[in-house]
């Protein structure tokens, strides 16, 4: 039997606050994105860290930094008024000043904690591919699952018009088109974003969706389902085609399931040059795909193949998707 590489990481997961908290570990550092969702909050306000910093993200416009501080005392605030939401450069130069500001580099050797819950993905990718290529070795991840979200099948997570349909700043910008080229889409609620994304880059004919399963919740399959048959023209879906499916809460799988369909794609399709990956799903999975663009670069590079990781970037998101604590999961990193 073959272990994986992704059978050796491992996940925590706590039914509750408590549980979380009854560990003995505090960190040197935990970082949040702050959002409207009372998860994110808990978690940020019960979690044991000596320096603890929330991050204003500029597309979450029904908050602002006065609502943080009157949640928390001793805290940190990274917000940054220079940003302009329509820069091609978006994520990449909200964290490179916010590693700059606050110094990160002195907590590399040391035990980082970030939670994924609140982030919108850009940030959250290029974070997570920033720290990986500066040279942080391991850290934990919190993802928190919600009960439900507030509006069922008809949740939006993002509130205005698509600006730009591009590559997630990080990630090889070369462009060497073919056409056993791939493109993966991690299928999530928002079918506008299926949409947008399924007429991105249309020469690409080879597209795989992968769907959350098992979901958060068991109803929140069919609440994917639902919305996946609003984008089902544009995504060219029938009653024959065959998705992939990793586990909704779990990178590790994902990343898992991403690769070994790649590796046997490679083997029918000898002239793929660029395989685009576009995360719409939930961010364990975003995880996973970023996981897998990280620790398989290597093998791609050694082929000439190029990872891409593709989003349909909004003006603003949604704050407040998720109602009630389900559970929280901890995924420990290690490169």
């Amino acid at each position: 039997m073959t272990i994986d590489k992704y059978d050796l990481f491992y996940t925590h997961q706590y039914n509750n606050l408590d549980e979380l908290t009854s560990e003995d570990i505090t960190y040197d550092l935990f970082i949040s994105a702050y959002n409207n969702e009372t998860m994110v909050q808990d978690v940020f306000n019960h979690i044991f860290s000596h320096k603890k910093i929330w991050l204003d993200l500029p597309d979450y416009t029904d908050v602002n930094s006065s609502e943080i501080e009157n949640i928390t005392e001793q805290i940190e605030i990274y917000s940054n008024s220079t940003i302009n939401i329509e820069d091609n450069d978006l994520e990449s130069h909200f964290i490179k000043v916010f590693f700059e500001q606050h110094n990160i580099m002195q907590y590399q050797e040391k035990k980082i904690c970030i939670d994924i819950t609140g982030f919108v993905k850009p940030y959250m990718i290029y974070l997570i591919v920033a720290l990986e290529y500066i040279g942080f070795k391991k850290f934990d991840i919190i993802y928190s699952e919600p009960k439900v979200y507030k509006n069922q099948e008809d949740t939006e997570f993002s509130e205005e018009e698509i600006i730009a349909t591009r590559n997630i700043n990080g990630f090889d910008t070369r462009d060497d088109e073919n056409e056993d080229d791939l493109f993966i889409i991690n299928a999530g609620y928002d079918y506008r974003l299926l949409i947008n994304i399924a007429g991105y880059k249309k020469y690409v004919k080879n597209k795989k969706l992968l769907i959350g399963f098992p979901s958060l919740q068991p109803i929140m399959y069919q609440e994917n389902i639902l919305n996946l048959q609003k984008a089902a023209t544009e995504l060219n879906i029938d009653f024959s085609f065959k998705p992939l499916y990793s586990s909704s809460n779990d990178p590790f799988d994902t990343a898992k399931i991403v690769k070994d369909y790649i590796l046997q794609y490679i083997k029918t399709h000898p002239n793929l040059k660029t395989i685009y990956i576009s995360p719409l799903a939930t961010k364990s999975q975003a995880l996973g795909l970023v996981l897998f663009s990280i620790l398989e670069k290597p093998f791609f590079d050694q082929r000439n193949i190029t990872i891409k990781i593709v989003y349909p970037f909004t003006k603003s998101y949604s704050s407040s998707a998720g109602k009630e604590l389900f559970k929280i999961n901890k995924y420990s990193l290690e490169f």
